[in-house]
């Protein structure tokens, strides 16, 4: 499996893994370092943390509206 490869892969710190995924659950357990653009804007970009509690990155990619966020 494709997820598996990244795993091992990123055991290498000399290596950079640059992933284009649209999966949350994915990114939230892979990525470092999240970058978000929404209508090619960049909107986002940080620890993973930071940027899927973002009100503009949980309206866009997790289905939450602006005001759910802000609860």
């Amino acid at each position: 499996m494709i997820l598996n490869l990244i795993r091992a892969l990123k055991q290498d710190k000399s290596k950079i893994i640059l992933l284009v995924e649209h999966k949350m659950d994915v990114v939230r357990e892979l990525a470092d370092r999240i970058i978000v653009l929404t209508n090619g804007s960049l909107v986002a970009d940080g620890d993973p943390a930071e940027v899927i509690a973002s009100p503009v990155v949980q309206e866009a990619y997790l289905g939450v509206t602006k005001e759910e966020a802000e609860v």
